[in-house]
């Protein structure tokens, strides 16, 4: 029997998180990494980000 299986990824600005539920709607498995933000320390404006935390390698 084949069984389906839905992802769902929401990526925000501060982290991003993924779900993936059965044919049901039952959650099965789910995670969070942390978006850490790189600023320019002159005008403040965002120049990079990278993955860290949960899920995420941070260099």
């Amino acid at each position: 029997m084949c069984e389906k299986h839905f992802l769902g990824i929401d990526v925000g600005t501060g982290s991003a998180r993924a779900a993936v539920f059965d044919e049901f709607g039952t959650l099965l498995g789910s995670a969070k990494a942390d978006i850490a933000l790189w600023r320019n320390h002159i005008n403040s404006r965002p120049i990079s980000s990278r993955a860290s935390g949960e899920g995420g390698r941070s260099r």
